[in-house]
């Protein structure tokens, strides 16, 4: 998973290659991550939470919005209307 970890003097960029390839081989723990998540947030009894906008190989929190105001520095999380 993500070939060899390059020297300490290497350039950024190829760290920054290395980096992608191992989080790439990473499996997607969003699912897990947010159920947990959800099950405390009820248990504190919250209506509003403060999210971020997930880059790529992070957990992703968007499903949340369904059932809490999710707040962000952007409208990433608007509800669509039913």
């Amino acid at each position: 998973m993500g070939g060899l970890r390059p020297l300490l003097q290497a350039p950024k960029p190829e760290w920054r290659r290395w980096a992608r390839e191992v989080r790439a081989g990473l499996p997607d723990r969003s699912g897990a991550i947010t159920a947990h998540l959800r099950a405390f947030l009820r248990s504190h009894g919250a209506r509003r939470v403060l999210a971020y906008r997930a880059l790529a190989g992070e957990p992703d929190l968007a499903a949340l919005a369904d059932e809490f105001e999710l707040l962000t520095p952007a409208p990433a999380f608007a509800r669509s209307p039913t």
